[in-house]
């Protein structure tokens, strides 16, 4: 079956950008010099596993502290002067001053990135432009993105309590949004319908909407389906088949409109900030974060697909070439041969994958042969 195309829009919510927030957080930014990325940024935290948050809006949770959401600039792992930031919208954990804190053990959760397959360097320039764009340069002053909304008329920035990041006009409507662009992670308010291909980890995997259900699927030729969640009445009408997550599940919409879904999967009603992810290795795992243990928990494998097989039911869990076997990796081999071909790219990690002990060119066929693997299924 084709995939139809996926999109990821905004759940309308009476809440507007400009809702006034905490008196310590900042959800809102207006037409201002660039922000430069670096320490000048007063908002800027370092963590223990070296990552780094430098924060231009943050609105705080109503608690006054807990999770809250941000954007700004956002470095995954040291050392973070080399080209390795990206403009996102990030989870924090923050006090009832609005500063972020437990740099140890809080560490931030990217959930929407703007140049995630093109980091930016210290010193990098983020602008919300008197033309209506906000524009991300990077040191040399080379343009990296920008939210093409030149020629409309923006009056600022604005980070939700949903973690959407809106540019809005001078009468409060929105004029751009994250939600409209996503990557590999949801957060409750967020739909799915079936008019867009939204690839959302950008690799070989990627979910989408079709008329009588929510797939996942592999991408090849033909796409391969991993994963359904199905919906047994045929469709009628112009009503868009919908997924929305909300707290406590994952619903389908066909004929129906919330709170009425015609099919989903129930998840842990959120007792703290939760999000969604679409990992790497195909599983959709629901985060939360916990309290007692001050950092982020998984709550739930939403697409567990069969508990038995676990990770093995998931097409990348073991890396290119790897082999799965009740739920471990290791590389193909060939029975009754004392011939290796592949090795582990990392042996304490197998599910890295492997490689070929010599490189797969077609100017080296001789040194090739097709192995036969006996009692194993495949996607691609």
């Amino acid at each position: 079956m084709a995939p139809s195309n996926l999109l990821l829009f905004l759940l309308l919510v009476t809440a507007s950008p400009l809702i006034t927030g905490q008196p310590f957080d900042y959800p809102t930014a207006n037409f201002s010099t660039p922000w430069t990325n670096n320490n000048s940024l007063e908002h800027s935290v370092t963590y223990s596993d070296g990552s780094v948050v430098r924060a231009i809006v943050l609105r705080s949770p109503k608690t006054l502290y807990g999770p809250s959401f941000a954007a700004g600039f956002f470095c995954p792992t040291a050392p973070c002067d080399t080209g390795t930031f990206i403009f996102a919208v990030f989870i924090v954990y923050t006090n009832s001053g609005g500063r972020i804190t437990l740099p140890n053990n809080g560490l931030p959760q990217v959930v929407w990135s703007a140049n995630r397959f093109h980091p930016v360097k210290e010193n990098a320039t983020l602008e919300l432009s008197g033309d209506g764009n906000l524009i991300l340069r990077d040191a040399d002053g080379s343009l990296v993105w920008s939210s093409r909304t030149a020629g409309r008329t923006i009056a600022g920035m604005a980070i939700t309590e949903l973690g959407n990041l809106v540019l809005y006009d001078q009468r409060n409507a929105t004029v751009w949004q994250s939600f409209d662009h996503p990557t590999d992670a949801m957060v409750p308010g967020q739909l799915t319908a079936n008019t867009s291909a939204t690839n959302w980890t950008q690799n070989q995997l990627y979910m989408t909407v079709v008329s009588n259900g929510w797939y996942a699927y592999v991408e090849s030729t033909p796409p391969q389906p991993y994963f359904s969640q199905l919906v047994d009445k045929n469709k009628t009408g112009n009503h868009s088949t919908q997924v929305t997550f909300t707290n406590g599940s994952l619903s389908i919409f066909v004929e129906s409109t919330p709170p009425n879904p015609d099919s989903g999967i129930t998840l842990p009603a959120a007792k703290s900030a939760q999000y969604m992810r679409f990992e790497s290795d195909g599983h959709l795992m629901l985060y939360e974060w916990s309290d007692t243990e001050a950092k982020w928990t998984v709550v739930s494998d939403v697409i567990n697909i069969f508990p038995d097989s676990y990770n093995c039911a998931f097409p990348t869990f073991c890396g290119e070439y790897g082999v799965c076997t009740g739920g471990q990796c290791s590389c193909p081999f060939q029975n009754n041969s004392v011939s290796s071909y592949f090795k582990l790219i990392d042996g304490w990690k197998p599910n890295a994958g492997c490689d070929p002990l010599i490189p797969i060119s077609c100017q080296e066929m001789q040194h090739h042969e097709l192995l036969t693997l006996t009692d194993v299924s495949y996607f691609v």
